[in-house]
């Protein structure tokens, strides 16, 4: 049996799992914070009102204990919110060895010394086995049987084979690359050009014009990867423009419709935005931080940003696309 933990109880780690369990070789174990969370999953297995109501499988396992979680596992996914993923990390050290498969599906920087996630998992335990997962896939199509694609970065070639394998029988698809940098840069960047993409339909809906913002922000990203020290010809698989296409085109992203009430000046902004966790705008501030530290500037985030953060006119952005 191929034993996979996954570190986190979020939609979409479930709707991970969810794929993975239609693989009858894998055996999976899923670790929650709190007895709270425990209690909720258990007491919604049988539709789980978070995700499109599906019936979580039985064979998936749950457990609020790290030992528990990791004890005898070939496989870690560590899927949990970027705040907190020092001190997860932290956490799951002392029960770590050196031939699991380590894959980080947390998006995103470090909110303090702005590093990417996978550089912190390295400082606090060196491993050759690491790899990060990221792609155009909401939760809610993964647990439908949605074709999906993923894109996993790793430098080394047998941890890719193994985590392609765990995916065999599954609707996802899964492109493999050594441009860490690259994946993970396009993980959580995507979130910002979705606020801005929202804040420019509020004033631009035709399908010319989403292919005219689409299609700036590609040449903007390609340029800010290598930059960054990635390769702009990964920005061309499922964590590139798979990833930003699905990312920037709908309504349903909450980054998408916050950026669209920002832009139509509604007075929702507020209620929306305390009612929601909105990825784009922890990040906005994160990579301008390293962007600026870097003396880097990208007019489109650079608007972005006046924008969102210092309630500049809405031609702030239009002015810098064209």
């Amino acid at each position: 049996m191929n034993k996979i933990t996954i570190i986190g109880t979020g939609v979409y780690a479930l709707s991970m799992a969810y794929a993975l369990s239609q693989n009858k070789e894998n055996e999976i174990t899923m670790w929650t914070e709190s007895d709270k969370s425990l209690a909720f999953i258990n007491e919604n297995k049988n539709a789980y009102p978070l995700l499109n109501n599906i019936k979580i499988p039985d064979t998936i396992k749950f457990t609020t204990s790290y030992e528990e979680a990791i004890k005898d596992t070939n496989n870690i996914f560590i899927m949990v919110s970027s705040l907190y993923f020092v001190s997860v990390v932290n956490n799951i050290k002392p029960y770590l060895k050196d031939n699991m498969n380590i894959i980080i599906g947390t998006k995103g920087l470090d909110h303090d010394t702005s590093k990417f996630l996978f550089e912190d998992f390295k400082d606090i335990y060196n491993t050759n086995n690491l790899g990060v997962i990221s792609g155009g896939s909401i939760a809610q199509d993964i647990v439908t049987n949605e074709l999906i694609g993923i894109t996993l970065a790793s430098k080394n070639i047998n941890l890719c084979k193994n985590i392609i394998n765990l995916y065999k029988n599954t609707n996802i698809k899964i492109n493999c690359t050594n441009d860490l940098i690259s994946t993970s840069i396009l993980g959580s960047i995507k979130a910002i050009y979705a606020l801005g993409a929202g804040l420019f339909a509020s004033h631009y809906q035709s399908p010319s014009a989403k292919c005219f913002y689409f299609t700036e922000i590609s040449k903007e990203i390609s340029h800010l990867l290598e930059d960054l020290g990635g390769n702009k010809y990964n920005l061309i698989d499922f964590a590139g423009l798979g990833d930003l296409e699905v990312t920037t085109s709908t309504i349903t992203s909450r980054n998408y419709k916050l950026g669209y009430l920002i832009g139509s000046e509604s007075n929702e902004v507020e209620e929306f935005k305390k009612n929601n966790t909105i990825e784009g705008l922890h990040l906005l501030l994160d990579y301008k931080r390293l962007l600026d530290s870097k003396n880097l500037h990208y007019k489109i985030i650079d608007s972005i940003y006046d924008i969102i953060i210092n309630n500049n006119d809405i031609n702030t952005l239009i002015d810098a696309l064209k």
